[in-house]
């Protein structure tokens, strides 16, 4: 037996916006995300990516992690 989205549109709600949001924020905070594509800094664990098409919000990638 399949199982069945429980949400019909792909949409992000306010609260999943709220977290993602508060993630990044707490990223940025402690030095583990870089704006460019190149090589990474020490300490960094994250990029974020321009937008891909118009009307897109960037997108973070993790590309390591971290032993804090």
């Amino acid at each position: 037996m399949a199982t069945r989205p429980k949400r019909k549109s792909p949409g992000e709600t306010a609260a999943e916006r709220r977290e993602a949001a508060t993630f990044l924020a707490a990223l940025k905070r402690h030095g583990q995300v870089q704006k460019s594509d190149g090589p990474l800094k020490p300490g960094v664990t994250h990029v974020l990516k321009p937008a891909a098409a118009k009307g897109k919000s960037k997108q973070l990638v993790r590309k390591r992690f971290s032993a804090i």
